[in-house]
């Protein structure tokens, strides 16, 4: 017996199968707590990758505007640089910080 015996197959539609996406825009976003900015990021979900920056990071609000995705990695540097906040280049593994 095989361990996939009792398990219902299903079949992908191979005809729905397009190119990858091509993402047109991302999100810049900024973590506070209070008024302190402690993370800047980038994205396209959003709320995805907010519900991961809940699980080790400590933030109490959140602000983000749009952006064209190819400018996105350097609108995002030129923010970080600017505002240095706490979780972004510090070194330290903000995984441990809670």
């Amino acid at each position: 017996m095989l361990p996939t015996d009792n398990i219902e197959f299903n079949e992908y539609d191979l005809t729905v199968v397009k190119q990858p996406v091509k993402h047109e825009v991302a999100y810049i976003y900024y973590l506070y707590l209070d008024d302190m900015i402690m993370y800047i990021g980038q994205t396209v979900n959003l709320e995805n990758r907010l519900c991961e920056h809940k699980e080790y990071k400590v933030f109490n609000k959140c602000k983000y505007f749009k952006v064209p995705y190819s400018e996105r990695e350097k609108v995002e540097k030129a923010h970080i640089k600017h505002y240095n906040p706490f979780y972004n280049g510090t070194g330290v593994d903000s995984k441990k910080q809670v």
